[in-house]
């Protein structure tokens, strides 16, 4: 048995679930993919965003998020608030379970009560499958960055 086949056997590894702006979901459709942030907006990348930020990639319109703050005690001593946001802009994460996910959309869904947002589900096998080249099963290295649990990262 192969990796992602030991990963996604058991019912509830079936699915990954990615977290975005409702209004993202027409670039996401037009681009036939997700972009990480840095991929997006480079000049970005780094930068504490503190409020979220509209752009246009390829001609259409995009949201960024504002970096969620992270107190530096959530830290580890080795890196840096900017090592860790160049960390988060250059990937897109993808969590393993809809409750993980829905975590943050409660979260955004709290901090901006009239925004939409959209938890999108993939098929864990075929977009593992699809992107073995690039993924990275990232909890450990994401947890090793900061104190918080984290999600799968392509």
């Amino acid at each position: 048995m192969d990796v992602i086949q030991a990963i996604t056997r058991t019912e509830n590894r079936k699915t990954l679930y990615h977290f975005t702006r409702a209004s993202n979901l027409n670039a996401i459709a037009a681009l036939d993919k997700l972009l990480p942030s840095g991929i997006i907006r480079p000049e970005f990348s780094g930068e504490r965003r503190t409020e979220q930020i509209q752009i246009e990639h390829e001609g259409l319109a995009m949201t960024l998020n504002a970096h969620l703050r992270i107190p530096d005690k959530m830290m580890d001593v080795s890196v840096s608030q900017q090592q860790f946001r160049v960390f988060l802009d250059s990937h897109v994460f993808f969590w393993p379970t809809l409750r993980d996910c829905r975590k943050m959309l409660d979260m955004y869904s709290r901090r901006e009560p009239e925004e939409s947002f959209a938890v999108l589900a993939f098929d864990a096998q075929s977009l593992l499958r699809a992107n073995a080249g690039s993924i990275i099963f990232d909890e450990i290295r994401f947890r090793q960055l900061s104190k918080i649990p984290g999600p799968l990262r392509l």
